[in-house]
């Protein structure tokens, strides 16, 4: 049986920009137009099916 993925949505600070990512991550991703590290913003409950 498959594990459940832990996907969380990130948000720049600085201009809003979103993007989606998988945990665990080694450190919060960068906003590619402002080069600001980005803040959580939601964990999403969604199951991955293989």
């Amino acid at each position: 049986m498959r594990d459940k993925l832990d996907i969380i949505e990130v948000i720049c600070p600085r201009c809003h920009r979103i993007e989606t990512v998988y945990l665990p991550f080694k450190a919060p991703p960068r906003c590619v137009a402002c080069d600001v590290r980005m803040v959580l913003k939601e964990r999403l409950d969604e199951k991955i099916r293989a």
